[in-house]
């Protein structure tokens, strides 16, 4: 990896793979099946929404666990980002 470069799939893969294990496999397909990990820098991960609506309703109910679990895997406050991809 270049200097400079940051890849922060590994984290969020696994923060998704442990939050598929905490919620319904419902609710899971619904938000989550719809998302792509697009890049990162080094405090945040950008991942692809299908709308505005989208990631309102996801920040308002799984933005704090998703984060915990980033803190808890990388060790770095890691901030979720949103960008609407329809």
């Amino acid at each position: 990896m270049k200097e400079g470069s940051w890849d922060y799939s590994i984290f969020w893969n696994e923060a998704l793979s442990q939050l598929e294990q905490e919620i319904t496999e419902q609710e899971y397909t619904m938000w989550f099946d719809r998302m792509e990990y697009l890049s990162s820098s080094e405090s945040e991960i950008i991942v692809s929404v299908p709308s505005k609506f989208f990631s309102d309703q996801v920040r308002q109910r799984y933005l704090p666990i998703i984060e915990k679990k980033l803190l808890d895997l990388s060790g770095h406050n890691i901030r979720l980002e949103f960008e609407v991809k329809p």
